[in-house]
């Protein structure tokens, strides 16, 4: 199952344990990411080389009143959606069944084979969520899944079929890739596991949490 981490190469995580534990629990991992976290210190154009297609990128990433009563996404939240949407891509092109998507704090409990099996056993789906968050989970009396709709964070690890990434890119406006996962919950086929086949580690901050925006760019209009 082709797997994707969501890193970025200035990241305290790029290729640390989390990446070496895919490796070592059988998981063939690709790397996926949007951009060079040295350039969170500039404008939030600069971060996607300042070209007309990077600005109308980051016109439509703006939250609606539905969602948020912030007018804007940070510069952090749209470089988190944006490897994520990397992955939903480069998934739909691979042709493949299903794909693994992981941000570089998840570790895996289990390997690659135990979590085919897993799977194998769910055979319609369009996201399958793999570290347990709160939410309005119900159980339909599978051995290993629960369905319903997840709580709006974490996309710590996840598999999605071809179904799944297709409506993940297509709805209607782009927004956070959590916030997406949640309206694919609300209409599709949606499920979490009943034990968990990751956990997030806490231990090291990645960069774009813990980066410190100068005003220019705390303020900016995007």
């Amino acid at each position: 199952m082709k797997t994707f981490q969501v890193t970025f190469n200035e990241s305290p995580r790029f290729r640390g344990k989390g990446y070496k534990k895919l490796l070592e629990m059988g998981f063939p991992v690709c790397e996926v990411g949007f951009f060079d976290a040295k350039l969170l210190t500039g404008s939030a154009a600069k971060i996607f080389g300042g070209n007309e297609t990077s600005r109308r990128i980051l016109q439509t990433l703006v939250r609606n009143k539905q969602n948020s009563n912030s007018e804007n996404f940070s510069l952090a939240e749209i470089c988190c959606y944006l490897g994520h949407l990397a992955a939903w891509n480069e998934f739909l092109k691979s042709g493949e069944k299903r794909c693994l998507i992981v941000e570089d704090d998840a570790m895996p409990l289990i390997n690659c084979e135990e979590l085919e099996r897993k799977i194998e056993t769910l055979p319609d789906f369009d996201a399958i969520q793999l570290v347990q968050r709160k939410g309005n989970w119900f159980d339909i009396g599978h051995p290993h899944f629960v369905k319903g709709e997840p709580c709006g964070y974490g996309l710590i690890a996840y598999i999605l079929s071809q179904r799944g990434a297709k409506a993940l890119i297509d709805q209607q406006n782009l927004k956070a890739a959590d916030l997406k996962l949640m309206q694919l919950s609300m209409k599709g086929e949606v499920y979490s596991e009943k034990e968990d086949s990751f956990e997030h580690d806490w231990g090291i901050k990645s960069t774009i949490q813990g980066i410190v925006y100068p005003e220019c760019v705390k303020n900016e209009t995007i």
